[in-house]
């Protein structure tokens, strides 16, 4: 065995993606479970599977709190990055059904796919964006 093999978590034990995460969690808390370079201050930043965890419950928190249920739909309008992750997860520990949009897609598009989808939440990453997006999802009525 390797370290990549040694704590393996089998599929008939973790039986979702959010089970796996959890049992991750449990195993290796305080290792690291993602690695992103952080512009500001120009540097990797390591987050461990218990920093996540915490990420994802604060997540969960916040969703929760938008009384939305088992299998509605949130979409992400992030960069990739450790907050994608976050949202993500909690998302699916929820039951709830993430609809990815890309970044750089156009404003018509994305309000389309908003519309489309029946989503209920959406995640953006900064006012910018929003400021640039709104005009379209009131046109479509998303």
């Amino acid at each position: 065995m390797n370290q990549w093999t040694e704590d393996l978590i089998s599929v008939e034990s973790a039986r979702t993606l959010d089970g796996l995460f959890v049992q991750r969690v449990h195993r290796s808390g305080e290792s690291v479970a993602y690695r992103h370079f952080d512009r500001p201050g120009k540097a990797w930043v390591d987050v461990s599977w218990q920093q996540m965890a915490d990420q994802v419950a604060r997540w969960q928190d916040a969703l929760a709190a938008e009384s939305l249920h088992p299998g509605d739909r949130v979409a992400v309008l992030l960069r990739n990055g450790p907050e994608w992750v976050a949202f993500d997860q909690a998302a699916m520990g929820l039951g709830l059904v993430v609809v990815p949009l890309y970044t750089d897609d156009r404003p018509d598009n994305v309000a389309y796919i908003l519309r489309d989808a029946a989503v209920k939440l959406l995640l953006i990453q900064d006012l910018g964006r929003w400021k640039r997006l709104a005009p379209a999802v009131e046109e479509e009525g998303a």
